[in-house]
Order: C-alpha cells, then structure tokens, then sequence
C-alpha cells in the first residue's frame, strides 16, 4: 500500500529534470500520473509504466488558458477525479542578463510560465477538487526568491510570486479540504554550469556555504512534494519549505 493510493496527481512540467522525478515519485506511492507539458511527456509515462504504475500525457501549454481547461477535462475523463496538483513547469534561468537589458517580453514570459501558469492550472483544476472538497496543490518555488540574485530579475520575481500564490490559495481554499504549499529547491546538480544567472565560481561559492555541502539530485526533492501532497500533510497548508542543504541566506 503506498500513500497515494486511488489519488490522481497532475505533475506540470512533468517531462523536465525534476519533474520526471516528481511523477515517478508520486506513481511508486500508488498515485495515477498525468504527466502535463507543452513537450513529449512520454519518456515519463514510459518509466512509470515500467514500474507497474499507471500514467498519460496530456500535451499542456500552462500559459494558454484554453489547454489548461482542457488538461483538467483530459483528467477527469481519463481518471475521474484530480486530487493532486504539482505546479512544476517554469522556465528555469534563462536569458540572465541586467535588469536594465531584460526587455519588456523576456519578463513578461517568465511571468508568465512560472506564475501565470499556476494560476491558470489552479483556476482550472480547481474546481473538481472543491466538488469532492479534498485537494492537494504543491507550487515549485525557488531558493532564489530568498536571497535575491544578480542578473535574474524577472526569475526571481515570479518566484516570488509563487510564494504570495501559495498564502493566498492556502487562506481560500482551506475551508473545501484543499492544502496549498510551496517547495523551494536550491542548487541542483542541473546547475552545475550555472544557476539563476550565476557563474560556477559564485555557485560554487553558495554551495560551499550551505550546510550541506553537496548539490542536490532529484531524490532530495521529490520526497518533499509527495509528503505534501499525501494525507500526512493535511493540516499544513500556505507553508513554504525550502530544500536547499541548508543554504546560505544572504543575497548576491
């Protein structure tokens, strides 16, 4: 018996590094897996198949209002029920630069990917989940957002956002069953060239600050969003948890 046992969890961004991991994590506590992303998710549904479990992929654009819809009905005619929602796919460090030369469409497309899309994916899944009055949404965050970062802006700024997302849902949606909670990954090994804009001696230099002094792998991360995504976590809500190897908390 796994934790997850008879749940549907939707995992964006599910094709991704971290996000394969997320999915695999879910599926191996018995969740069914719809792996949601703009890019071929079968690569994920396939390893979770080989494990005995149970996924599909629904092609999702998280910035496009209509595919977001079409995700939660996707779900529901497949599974019946959405129970879990891993708000995952964001754009991760690109095109770090200035704040002064970040043009006005560069953030305004990270806006919208990684906080607009929770948004609409919240918007349309939701519903189902006030119906059965259960529901369980974890929001990838980032470290980031805690520190600040150099030549990142619109990065860190809509993931900070995510942070304001998460309270506010937490605070609406408590009353139907619905937990609402963030997770704040640090420096991955993805990152090992460079991370948020930062060049591998300032990485380099963060990780040897933290407390742990490794870079994280997707096993650190993935056992922190099936926690909260499992009725173990069903008095924590709007909480914000950074998984990190005890990172430094100065800016830079």
């Amino acid at each position: 018996m796994g934790r997850l046992d008879n749940r549907v969890a939707i995992v964006t961004g599910g094709s991704g590094y971290l996000g394969k991991s997320h999915s695999l994590h879910l599926a191996r506590e018995g969740a069914r897996v719809v792996v949601a992303d703009i890019v071929d998710g079968t690569g994920t549904v396939s390893a979770i198949k080989e494990e005995g479990g149970e996924a599909i992929w629904v092609r999702t654009d998280v910035t496009d209002e209509e595919s977001t819809t079409g995700l939660a009905q996707a779900t529901l005619e497949q599974f019946g029920r959405i129970d879990i929602l891993v708000n995952n796919a964001a754009l991760i460090g690109e095109n770090s630069k200035p704040f002064t030369e970040i043009s006005l469409e560069e953030w305004q497309r990270n806006i919208d990917v990684d906080l607009t899309g929770m948004f609409l994916c919240a918007k349309a899944i939701v519903p189902a989940m006030k119906e059965a009055r259960y529901g369980r949404m974890v929001n990838i965050s980032s470290c980031r957002e805690l520190v600040g970062g150099a030549n990142q802006l619109h990065y860190v700024s809509a993931k900070a956002g995510v942070i304001g997302l998460t309270r506010a849902l937490a605070t609406e949606l408590g009353e139907f069953g619905i937990t609402v909670n963030a997770v704040l990954p640090g420096l991955y090994d993805r990152d090992l060239g460079t991370e948020a804009g930062v060049t591998r001696p300032r990485t380099e230099e963060r990780r040897l600050q933290q407390a742990i002094k490794r870079y994280g792998e997707p096993r650190d991360l993935s056992p922190a969003i099936v926690f909260f995504a499992s009725d173990e976590a069903g008095f924590i809500s709007g909480q914000a948890l950074a998984v990190d190897g005890g990172g430094v908390r100065s800016g830079g």
